[in-house]
């Protein structure tokens, strides 16, 4: 079972939470947003207002990373030098040079890095 967190509950984690609740090999064991009031929907997952406080205290296997753009790249660096898989809400990063910063964790680490371009294969 691969232990899930995400962070950011704005509304494009609407899109992304009911599909984490479906799949029988994850299980959402906690939710991170600086506004506590977002995470009362989610009771089965332990709440966070603070996202390094999460990432020492769960043993996660992969992030959801759901956050505004200017965020992303901390989030996913911070995440897979703790060894987790990043799944990285659109665009991936706020420049290129941030971009390119997760793609050399992700080959240091070894740790799985994928952006939600969802609409790729959309005729």
């Amino acid at each position: 079972m691969y232990k899930v967190a995400l962070v950011g509950l704005g509304g494009i984690s609407n899109t992304h939470l009911p599909v984490w609740k479906e799949l029988d090999d994850c299980e959402l064991v906690a939710v991170c947003d600086t506004r506590p009031e977002q995470m009362d929907a989610y009771p089965d997952a332990r709440h966070y207002t603070d996202f390094y406080e999460m990432l020492e205290k769960e043993k996660l296997d992969i992030l959801d990373i759901c956050v505004p753009t200017f965020l992303h790249t901390k989030f996913a660096l911070a995440s897979m030098k703790k060894g987790i898989h990043v799944l990285c809400e659109k665009p991936m990063a706020a420049t290129p040079a941030d971009a390119k910063k997760m793609l050399e964790a992700r080959d240091r680490t070894g740790k799985m890095l994928t952006i939600g371009y969802q609409y790729r294969h959309f005729p």
